[in-house]
Protein backbone atom coordinates (compact mmCIF):
# COMPACT_ATOMS: atom_id res chain seq x y z
CA UNK A 1 0.00 0.00 0.00
CA UNK A 2 1.17 3.41 -0.60
CA UNK A 3 -0.30 6.67 0.18
CA UNK A 4 -0.03 10.03 -0.52
CA UNK A 5 -1.66 13.35 1.29
CA UNK A 6 -1.53 17.61 1.03
CA UNK A 7 -3.20 19.63 2.59
CA UNK A 8 -3.75 23.50 3.99
CA UNK A 9 -4.87 24.69 7.52
CA UNK A 10 -5.92 27.81 8.80
CA UNK A 11 -6.34 29.32 11.60
CA UNK A 12 -9.11 32.42 12.07
CA UNK A 13 -9.07 34.35 14.69
CA UNK A 14 -11.56 32.44 16.39
CA UNK A 15 -9.96 29.61 17.42
CA UNK A 16 -11.31 27.97 14.97
CA UNK A 17 -9.19 25.82 12.31
CA UNK A 18 -10.27 25.22 9.11
CA UNK A 19 -8.11 22.36 6.86
CA UNK A 20 -8.36 21.79 3.05
CA UNK A 21 -6.78 18.36 2.21
CA UNK A 22 -6.56 15.65 -0.51
CA UNK A 23 -5.17 11.90 -0.10
CA UNK A 24 -4.97 9.29 -2.80
CA UNK A 25 -4.14 5.73 -2.08
CA UNK A 26 -2.62 2.61 -3.80
CA UNK A 27 -3.58 -1.20 -2.70
CA UNK A 28 -2.09 -3.81 -3.96
CA UNK A 29 -3.18 -7.38 -3.16
CA UNK A 30 -2.75 -10.99 -3.94
CA UNK A 31 -6.67 -11.90 -3.23
CA UNK A 32 -8.63 -13.38 -5.98
CA UNK A 33 -11.98 -12.15 -5.57
CA UNK A 34 -10.53 -8.43 -5.20
CA UNK A 35 -12.20 -6.60 -7.82
CA UNK A 36 -9.90 -3.61 -8.71
CA UNK A 37 -6.12 -4.74 -8.22
CA UNK A 38 -4.14 -2.65 -7.78
CA UNK A 39 -7.16 -0.17 -6.45
CA UNK A 40 -6.47 3.60 -6.47
CA UNK A 41 -8.84 5.89 -3.85
CA UNK A 42 -8.57 9.38 -3.26
CA UNK A 43 -10.95 11.47 -1.01
CA UNK A 44 -10.95 15.57 -0.69
CA UNK A 45 -12.17 16.51 2.72
CA UNK A 46 -12.92 19.91 4.34
CA UNK A 47 -12.57 20.06 8.08
CA UNK A 48 -14.00 23.00 10.22
CA UNK A 49 -13.20 22.65 13.77
CA UNK A 50 -14.81 25.66 16.24
CA UNK A 51 -13.86 25.67 19.79
CA UNK A 52 -16.15 27.83 21.91
CA UNK A 53 -14.95 27.23 25.53
CA UNK A 54 -10.55 25.95 25.63
CA UNK A 55 -9.24 27.66 22.69
CA UNK A 56 -11.58 30.20 21.79
CA UNK A 57 -11.09 34.05 21.41
CA UNK A 58 -8.98 36.16 19.21
CA UNK A 59 -7.28 37.30 22.37
CA UNK A 60 -5.94 33.41 22.77
CA UNK A 61 -4.78 33.15 18.82
CA UNK A 62 -2.71 36.22 18.84
CA UNK A 63 -1.35 36.02 22.29
CA UNK A 64 1.93 34.43 20.82
CA UNK A 65 1.65 37.68 18.40
CA UNK A 66 1.76 40.38 21.32
CA UNK A 67 4.05 37.99 23.30
CA UNK A 68 6.72 38.45 20.80
CA UNK A 69 5.43 42.22 20.04
CA UNK A 70 6.40 42.87 23.69
CA UNK A 71 9.49 41.17 23.68
CA UNK A 72 10.71 43.18 21.00
CA UNK A 73 9.73 46.04 22.41
CA UNK A 74 12.42 44.87 25.67
CA UNK A 75 15.06 44.29 23.16
CA UNK A 76 14.62 47.72 22.22
CA UNK A 77 14.95 48.95 25.66
CA UNK A 78 17.92 46.31 26.12
CA UNK A 79 19.75 48.37 23.26
CA UNK A 80 18.91 51.66 24.36
CA UNK A 81 20.58 51.17 27.82
CA UNK A 82 23.51 49.61 26.15
CA UNK A 83 23.85 52.84 24.00
CA UNK A 84 23.33 54.64 27.05
CA UNK A 85 26.18 52.83 28.70
CA UNK A 86 28.56 53.59 25.82
CA UNK A 87 27.57 57.39 25.67
CA UNK A 88 28.01 57.47 29.30
CA UNK A 89 31.43 56.03 29.71
CA UNK A 90 32.71 57.92 26.52
CA UNK A 91 31.96 61.07 28.19
CA UNK A 92 33.09 60.28 31.57
CA UNK A 93 36.90 58.78 29.67
CA UNK A 94 36.56 62.50 28.10
CA UNK A 95 35.66 64.34 31.45
CA UNK A 96 38.81 62.31 33.30
CA UNK A 97 41.25 63.30 30.21
CA UNK A 98 40.47 66.82 30.99
CA UNK A 99 40.25 66.71 34.34
CA UNK A 100 44.19 64.64 33.94
CA UNK A 101 45.17 67.41 31.34
CA UNK A 102 44.58 70.18 33.87
CA UNK A 103 45.84 68.51 36.56
CA UNK A 104 49.11 68.29 34.51
CA UNK A 105 49.29 71.76 34.10
CA UNK A 106 48.65 72.20 37.68
CA UNK A 107 51.71 70.36 39.11
CA UNK A 108 53.79 71.79 35.87
CA UNK A 109 53.46 75.48 37.09
CA UNK A 110 53.62 74.02 40.39
CA UNK A 111 57.10 72.78 40.07
CA UNK A 112 58.57 75.79 37.55
CA UNK A 113 56.97 77.86 40.81
CA UNK A 114 59.13 75.54 43.56
CA UNK A 115 62.20 75.92 41.28
CA UNK A 116 62.01 78.99 40.93
CA UNK A 117 61.76 79.63 44.62
CA UNK A 118 65.15 77.01 45.00
CA UNK A 119 66.93 79.65 42.43
CA UNK A 120 66.34 82.67 44.60
CA UNK A 121 66.97 80.86 47.58
CA UNK A 122 70.17 80.12 46.28
CA UNK A 123 71.07 83.28 44.39
CA UNK A 124 70.40 85.70 46.87
CA UNK A 125 72.09 84.39 49.34
CA UNK A 126 69.17 84.00 51.80
CA UNK A 127 70.93 82.99 55.86
CA UNK A 128 68.99 79.23 55.85
CA UNK A 129 70.60 76.38 56.91
CA UNK A 130 71.19 73.43 55.11
CA UNK A 131 67.94 71.59 56.45
CA UNK A 132 66.02 74.35 54.86
CA UNK A 133 67.47 74.17 51.11
CA UNK A 134 67.07 69.69 51.74
CA UNK A 135 63.33 70.86 52.59
CA UNK A 136 63.05 72.56 49.81
CA UNK A 137 64.83 69.97 47.26
CA UNK A 138 62.77 67.26 48.91
CA UNK A 139 59.45 69.14 48.25
CA UNK A 140 60.40 69.66 44.56
CA UNK A 141 61.74 65.79 43.55
CA UNK A 142 58.32 64.25 45.39
CA UNK A 143 56.24 66.99 43.37
CA UNK A 144 58.24 65.86 40.33
CA UNK A 145 57.24 61.88 41.18
CA UNK A 146 54.17 63.54 41.43
CA UNK A 147 54.27 65.02 37.41
CA UNK A 148 55.29 61.75 36.46
CA UNK A 149 52.85 60.38 37.62
CA UNK A 150 50.21 62.46 36.31
CA UNK A 151 51.75 62.23 32.96
CA UNK A 152 51.59 58.51 32.77
CA UNK A 153 47.77 59.11 33.67
CA UNK A 154 46.97 61.54 30.78
CA UNK A 155 48.31 59.00 28.77
CA UNK A 156 46.01 56.34 30.49
CA UNK A 157 43.24 58.75 29.72
CA UNK A 158 43.58 59.33 26.04
CA UNK A 159 44.51 55.95 25.41
CA UNK A 160 41.03 55.15 27.44
CA UNK A 161 38.78 57.64 25.36
CA UNK A 162 40.15 56.50 22.40
CA UNK A 163 39.56 53.20 23.13
CA UNK A 164 35.81 54.60 23.50
CA UNK A 165 34.99 55.91 20.56
CA UNK A 166 36.07 53.31 18.82
CA UNK A 167 36.59 55.19 15.50
CA UNK A 168 37.90 52.69 13.04
CA UNK A 169 40.01 55.95 11.30
CA UNK A 170 41.75 56.47 14.58
CA UNK A 171 44.70 54.20 14.66
CA UNK A 172 45.84 52.82 18.65
CA UNK A 173 49.16 52.40 17.64
CA UNK A 174 50.09 55.72 16.67
CA UNK A 175 51.14 58.07 18.75
CA UNK A 176 47.94 60.74 18.83
CA UNK A 177 47.14 63.67 21.18
CA UNK A 178 43.89 64.31 22.12
CA UNK A 179 42.94 67.60 23.38
CA UNK A 180 39.61 68.55 24.70
CA UNK A 181 38.20 71.67 23.57
CA UNK A 182 34.98 72.24 25.46
CA UNK A 183 35.44 73.79 28.80
CA UNK A 184 34.74 73.15 32.12
CA UNK A 185 31.41 75.72 32.46
CA UNK A 186 29.67 75.29 35.96
CA UNK A 187 26.59 77.51 35.53
CA UNK A 188 23.68 77.81 37.85
CA UNK A 189 21.72 74.65 38.24
CA UNK A 190 18.16 74.79 38.91
CA UNK A 191 16.39 71.38 39.53
CA UNK A 192 12.59 70.24 39.91
CA UNK A 193 12.73 67.01 41.70
CA UNK A 194 9.21 66.47 40.89
CA UNK A 195 9.83 67.01 37.10
CA UNK A 196 13.26 65.15 37.14
CA UNK A 197 11.38 62.20 39.04
CA UNK A 198 8.40 62.38 36.37
CA UNK A 199 10.92 62.46 33.53
CA UNK A 200 12.58 59.62 34.93
CA UNK A 201 9.61 57.12 35.21
CA UNK A 202 8.48 58.14 31.71
CA UNK A 203 11.82 57.24 29.87
CA UNK A 204 14.19 54.93 32.26
CA UNK A 205 14.66 51.89 30.19
CA UNK A 206 14.76 49.25 32.92
CA UNK A 207 11.35 50.51 34.51
CA UNK A 208 9.86 50.17 30.85
CA UNK A 209 11.08 46.72 31.07
CA UNK A 210 9.60 46.08 34.17
CA UNK A 211 6.22 47.37 32.46
CA UNK A 212 6.70 44.64 29.68
CA UNK A 213 7.33 41.91 31.71
CA UNK A 214 4.09 42.40 33.31
CA UNK A 215 1.96 43.14 30.35
CA UNK A 216 3.64 39.68 29.11
CA UNK A 217 2.72 38.14 32.30
CA UNK A 218 -0.82 38.96 31.61
CA UNK A 219 -0.99 37.52 28.28
CA UNK A 220 0.50 33.78 29.95
CA UNK A 221 -2.19 34.58 33.02
CA UNK A 222 -5.12 34.29 30.17
CA UNK A 223 -3.58 32.12 27.96
CA UNK A 224 -3.61 29.84 31.40
CA UNK A 225 -7.43 30.50 31.90
CA UNK A 226 -8.03 29.52 28.82
CA UNK A 227 -6.08 26.07 29.01
CA UNK A 228 -7.77 25.71 32.25
CA UNK A 229 -11.29 25.41 30.64
CA UNK A 230 -13.13 22.17 29.60
CA UNK A 231 -13.04 21.25 25.97
CA UNK A 232 -16.21 22.07 24.01
CA UNK A 233 -15.60 21.78 19.84
CA UNK A 234 -18.26 22.22 17.42
CA UNK A 235 -16.99 19.98 14.41
CA UNK A 236 -18.47 20.21 10.83
CA UNK A 237 -16.46 17.59 8.28
CA UNK A 238 -17.21 17.39 4.22
CA UNK A 239 -15.70 14.24 2.06
CA UNK A 240 -15.68 13.53 -1.41
CA UNK A 241 -14.43 9.90 -2.46
CA UNK A 242 -13.41 8.53 -5.76
CA UNK A 243 -12.32 5.02 -6.76
CA UNK A 244 -10.74 3.52 -9.77
CA UNK A 245 -8.25 1.24 -11.34
CA UNK A 246 -5.57 4.00 -11.58
CA UNK A 247 -5.27 7.31 -10.35
CA UNK A 248 -6.48 9.13 -13.25
CA UNK A 249 -10.12 7.55 -13.33
CA UNK A 250 -10.19 7.57 -9.31
CA UNK A 251 -9.69 11.07 -10.05
CA UNK A 252 -12.50 11.66 -12.44
CA UNK A 253 -14.81 10.14 -9.77
CA UNK A 254 -14.28 12.44 -7.04
CA UNK A 255 -14.10 15.55 -9.65
CA UNK A 256 -18.02 14.64 -10.93
CA UNK A 257 -18.74 14.32 -6.68
CA UNK A 258 -21.06 10.91 -7.45
CA UNK A 259 -19.98 9.91 -3.40
CA UNK A 260 -19.98 12.42 -0.49
CA UNK A 261 -19.93 12.58 3.14
CA UNK A 262 -20.91 14.66 5.88
CA UNK A 263 -19.90 14.55 9.30
CA UNK A 264 -21.54 17.40 12.30
CA UNK A 265 -20.32 16.14 15.94
CA UNK A 266 -20.08 18.03 19.14
CA UNK A 267 -17.05 16.84 21.37
CA UNK A 268 -17.22 17.62 25.11
CA UNK A 269 -13.70 16.98 27.47
CA UNK A 270 -13.35 17.71 30.98
CA UNK A 271 -10.47 16.32 32.84
CA UNK A 272 -11.12 14.51 36.07
CA UNK A 273 -9.39 17.05 38.67
CA UNK A 274 -8.01 19.17 35.96
CA UNK A 275 -4.60 19.54 37.93
CA UNK A 276 -2.04 20.17 35.19
CA UNK A 277 -3.71 23.30 34.01
CA UNK A 278 -4.22 24.66 36.97
CA UNK A 279 -0.92 24.11 38.21
CA UNK A 280 0.13 26.29 35.08
CA UNK A 281 -2.72 28.90 36.08
CA UNK A 282 -1.48 29.19 39.71
CA UNK A 283 2.05 29.59 38.43
CA UNK A 284 1.43 31.78 35.94
CA UNK A 285 -0.55 34.79 38.30
CA UNK A 286 2.31 33.69 40.80
CA UNK A 287 4.64 34.97 37.93
CA UNK A 288 2.63 38.55 37.70
CA UNK A 289 2.59 38.73 40.97
CA UNK A 290 6.28 38.91 40.73
CA UNK A 291 6.38 40.94 37.89
CA UNK A 292 4.47 43.53 39.65
CA UNK A 293 6.30 43.55 42.67
CA UNK A 294 9.47 44.05 40.43
CA UNK A 295 7.92 46.92 38.61
CA UNK A 296 6.82 48.84 42.09
CA UNK A 297 10.54 48.11 43.31
CA UNK A 298 12.20 49.32 40.54
CA UNK A 299 9.70 52.85 40.34
CA UNK A 300 11.10 53.32 44.24
CA UNK A 301 14.88 52.06 43.44
CA UNK A 302 14.78 54.54 40.57
CA UNK A 303 13.22 57.81 43.06
CA UNK A 304 16.13 57.37 45.28
CA UNK A 305 18.45 57.10 42.56
CA UNK A 306 17.43 60.53 41.02
CA UNK A 307 17.64 62.11 44.16
CA UNK A 308 20.62 60.76 45.10
CA UNK A 309 22.32 61.88 41.68
CA UNK A 310 20.54 65.65 42.68
CA UNK A 311 22.12 65.82 45.80
CA UNK A 312 25.05 65.15 44.90
CA UNK A 313 25.18 67.69 41.89
CA UNK A 314 23.72 70.37 44.25
CA UNK A 315 26.69 69.36 46.67
CA UNK A 316 29.26 69.45 44.03
CA UNK A 317 28.08 72.62 42.66
CA UNK A 318 27.98 74.05 46.46
CA UNK A 319 31.62 73.11 46.78
CA UNK A 320 32.52 74.44 43.03
CA UNK A 321 32.14 78.01 44.51
CA UNK A 322 33.22 77.58 48.04
CA UNK A 323 36.45 75.85 46.32
CA UNK A 324 36.56 79.04 43.98
CA UNK A 325 36.63 81.19 47.04
CA UNK A 326 39.57 79.39 48.74
CA UNK A 327 41.29 79.46 45.61
CA UNK A 328 41.22 83.07 44.98
CA UNK A 329 41.88 83.49 48.62
CA UNK A 330 45.54 81.14 48.23
CA UNK A 331 46.13 83.33 45.35
CA UNK A 332 45.99 86.72 47.12
CA UNK A 333 48.05 85.01 49.70
CA UNK A 334 50.86 84.18 47.51
CA UNK A 335 51.03 87.77 46.02
CA UNK A 336 51.51 89.06 49.08
CA UNK A 337 53.76 86.84 50.51
CA UNK A 338 55.62 87.12 47.04
CA UNK A 339 55.74 91.13 47.69
CA UNK A 340 57.12 90.45 51.25
CA UNK A 341 59.80 87.84 50.19
CA UNK A 342 61.13 90.84 47.43
CA UNK A 343 60.94 93.53 50.19
CA UNK A 344 62.30 91.30 53.15
CA UNK A 345 63.77 88.61 51.72
CA UNK A 346 63.69 86.83 55.17
CA UNK A 347 63.81 83.02 55.23
CA UNK A 348 60.71 82.66 57.00
CA UNK A 349 59.12 84.57 54.41
CA UNK A 350 60.95 82.41 51.96
CA UNK A 351 59.53 79.21 53.66
CA UNK A 352 55.74 80.55 53.94
CA UNK A 353 55.98 81.23 50.09
CA UNK A 354 56.85 77.34 49.50
CA UNK A 355 54.04 76.60 51.47
CA UNK A 356 51.08 79.27 49.76
CA UNK A 357 52.44 77.90 46.51
CA UNK A 358 51.92 74.27 47.34
CA UNK A 359 48.70 75.20 49.01
CA UNK A 360 47.53 76.39 46.03
CA UNK A 361 47.90 73.87 44.17
CA UNK A 362 46.19 71.30 46.30
CA UNK A 363 43.57 73.58 46.63
CA UNK A 364 43.18 73.55 42.32
CA UNK A 365 43.08 70.19 42.51
CA UNK A 366 40.19 70.09 44.85
CA UNK A 367 38.26 72.42 42.65
CA UNK A 368 39.43 70.48 39.58
CA UNK A 369 38.32 66.94 41.21
CA UNK A 370 34.88 68.75 42.13
CA UNK A 371 34.27 70.26 38.53
CA UNK A 372 34.86 66.93 37.32
CA UNK A 373 32.35 64.93 39.70
CA UNK A 374 29.96 67.93 38.74
CA UNK A 375 30.18 66.73 34.90
CA UNK A 376 30.25 63.32 35.70
CA UNK A 377 26.70 63.70 37.97
CA UNK A 378 25.52 65.92 34.90
CA UNK A 379 25.50 62.85 32.81
CA UNK A 380 24.84 59.97 35.60
CA UNK A 381 21.97 62.03 35.81
CA UNK A 382 20.80 62.10 31.71
CA UNK A 383 21.42 58.31 32.40
CA UNK A 384 19.56 57.80 35.34
CA UNK A 385 16.70 58.96 34.06
CA UNK A 386 17.23 57.34 30.45
CA UNK A 387 17.33 60.71 29.07
CA UNK A 388 20.57 60.18 27.92
CA UNK A 389 20.53 59.67 23.92
CA UNK A 390 18.36 62.80 24.02
CA UNK A 391 20.36 64.67 26.03
CA UNK A 392 22.87 64.08 23.16
CA UNK A 393 20.36 64.86 20.37
CA UNK A 394 20.32 60.81 19.38
CA UNK A 395 17.04 58.85 18.15
CA UNK A 396 16.90 55.46 17.50
CA UNK A 397 14.69 54.58 13.98
CA UNK A 398 13.84 51.83 12.99
CA UNK A 399 10.39 49.39 14.20
CA UNK A 400 10.41 51.36 17.42
CA UNK A 401 9.39 54.51 16.59
CA UNK A 402 6.18 54.28 16.80
CA UNK A 403 6.97 52.74 20.35
CA UNK A 404 8.42 55.66 21.21
CA UNK A 405 5.60 57.90 20.28
CA UNK A 406 3.65 55.91 23.10
CA UNK A 407 2.82 57.67 26.53
CA UNK A 408 4.03 55.78 29.09
CA UNK A 409 2.41 55.27 32.46
CA UNK A 410 4.33 53.26 35.37
CA UNK A 411 1.44 50.71 37.60
CA UNK A 412 1.63 51.40 40.83
CA UNK A 413 2.49 54.53 43.26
Amino acid sequence: MRSFEAGVTKLLSTGANVTASYSLTRTKTNLVFQTLNPSYFNNFIVDFRQPFLQGFGIDFTRSEIEKNKLERDNTIQLISREIQDIIYDTEVAYWQLMAARRAFTISARLIAWLEWIDYIAQERKYDIVQAGLSSIKAIIKARRAQFVELSSELRNAEDNLKSKINDPDLNLSQDIEIIPTEPFAVVPLILDQVGEVSDALMNNPELRSAKLEIEKAKIDVGVAKNQALPRLDAVFRYIIDGLGGNADRAFSQLSESDFQEYFISVEFEWPIGNRGPEAVLRAARLTLAQAIAKHRASIENLINSVYQVIRLLQSNFEQVKLQRDATYYAKTRRYHTRTRTYLYGSVTDLEFMLSTHTGLADIRSELLNTITNYQISLINLERTKGTLLRYNNISLRGADDQYYQKPYRPIGP
